[in-house]
């Protein structure tokens, strides 16, 4: 599936995320800031490739799942139907989330169930991997914008560059990919989905991926 690059939150100083921040990373002089791996990442939690065909697998038992939870209904399309939906169909996390490809692709359930938990949908920015790769300086004024943060000058397409990008990580988190879940067991081919299988995932994300764009208002083109 197509990537939402992830959520900004903008929220209160005394909220859990406010106090995970001010915990874990520590600013310093020269603008940048360390982390505390040890304490805020002290599980290694790489995700594991399965294989394509358990894609569909996981794909028919959340549709199986949410037909039973909400009436006949494959996706939830309002906040209470999320909720109900991801309480029902992944009820709580059992330490396979590293494989779970398919939930973990299902925006608007999760999105809608932060505002079913207090987080209202405009507290919430979706960034699109793909404006995050097109432009990379223009997203980053809006995140920074969003979180309220001091205005500063446009980073420069040499400081976007991703092997800058990858050096600057590295001079202040350590093992980045592998500490937060991004690294992965396994290897990718080159061989794409099986056409089985990708006309039964596109069946299935047909209706979540559509919900998602009513939730931000808008299509992204290159999802299809």
């Amino acid at each position: 599936r197509r990537r939402a690059a992830g959520a900004a939150t903008a929220a209160p100083a005394n909220a859990p995320v406010a106090k995970l921040v001010v915990a874990c990373f520590r600013p310093r002089s020269d603008g940048l800031f360390d982390v505390d791996v040890e304490k805020c990442y002290p599980v290694r939690t790489l995700e594991t490739l399965v294989s394509k065909n358990a894609l569909v697998v996981e794909a028919d038992a959340l549709e199986a799942c949410a037909t039973m939870t909400l009436r006949g209904k494959k996706a939830p399309t309002t906040d209470a139907e999320a909720d109900a939906f991801l309480r029902a169909c992944k009820p709580r996390a059992t330490g396979s989330i590293q494989r779970d490809f398919v939930y973990r692709s299902l925006y608007a359930a999760q999105l809608r169930r932060c505002a079913r938990q207090g987080v209202a949908h405009e507290r919430l920015l979706v960034v699109d991997h793909d404006d995050l790769e097109s432009d990379p300086a223009i997203v980053v004024q809006r995140v920074e914008a969003f979180l309220g943060l001091p205005p500063r000058p446009r980073l420069t397409r040499e400081e976007t560059a991703p092997d800058r990008v990858q050096r600057t990580i590295s001079r202040v988190f350590d093992n980045f990919d592998e500490r937060i879940g991004w690294a992965l067991h396994g290897a990718y081919d080159d061989e794409g989905l099986p056409a089985d299988v990708k006309r039964r995932l596109d069946a299935f994300f047909k209706p979540h991926n559509e919900a998602f764009f009513e939730l931000l208002g808008r299509r992204l083109p290159a999802w299809g």
